[in-house]
């Protein structure tokens, strides 16, 4: 007769084993469910191909920003030497301007008429102080130094420095009538404005203004 100890006994050992069995047996991959991992696994990429767009689209920037930097520098640069080049001896040219209006003085204070009857030394050194000025003007214009004698011209305030007004029905108002010292500028800056005598319109006569 079998104990119903026994029984028992192997009953419990026999669902052991089971358990037993059971947690060695291998895994069926085809039994998990992928959905949840897949997904996860999406995810991660998605937001991780996002960071990296945006650091691409932070450094694309950054490297803009920065030629256009370095590209304004040079073109400032640039333009700085260009302005270095061109206006270098402008301190200079402005000082020199007083020889050029000696000369210019020294020839119009002579009388042509009573010049015809001076000697010819004396002849051969208006030549001379001729020649002296145009030599000097063409020195000026190799180096970007150019005149203003703006006469019979519409005064502009840029180049001209007015010294006088007089009233004329000879020339209409603004116009330059005389210039009275030439101007001059280098390249395209005002070295010295001319100074000159501009037409004024006339007032009109008490007796015009009554009819």
């Amino acid at each position: 007769m079998i104990n119903s100890k026994d029984s028992k006994d192997n009953k419990i050992d026999s669902k052991d084993e089971k358990e037993k069995n059971e947690d060695h047996l291998p895994i069926d991959a085809d039994n998990i469910d992928k959905s949840e991992i897949d997904k996860d696994h999406v995810e991660s990429s998605e937001d991780q191909k996002d960071e990296l767009l945006k650091e691409i689209s932070d450094l694309k920037d950054q490297l803009l920003r920065s030629m256009a930097e370095v590209e304004n520098i040079r073109k400032r640069s640039r333009k700085e030497l260009e302005d270095t080049n061109k206006y270098a001896i402008t301190g200079f040219a402005r000082d020199i301007l007083s020889i050029s209006d000696n000369l210019r003085r020294a020839l119009e204070s002579i009388d042509n008429d009573e010049g015809k009857d001076k000697s010819e030394s004396f002849k051969n050194l208006i030549e001379g102080v001729e020649l002296t000025e145009r030599e000097l003007l063409s020195v000026f214009n190799r180096y970007g130094i150019s005149q203003i004698n703006p006469i019979g011209e519409r005064f502009d305030v840029k180049f001209h420095q007015a010294m006088y007004e007089e009233e004329t029905n000879d020339k209409e108002a603004g116009t330059i009538i005389q210039v009275m010292q030439s101007g001059y500028v280098i390249q395209d800056r005002l070295l010295r404005p001319a100074m000159v005598g501009v037409a004024k319109k006339p007032k009109e006569d008490d007796t015009n203004n009554e009819n």
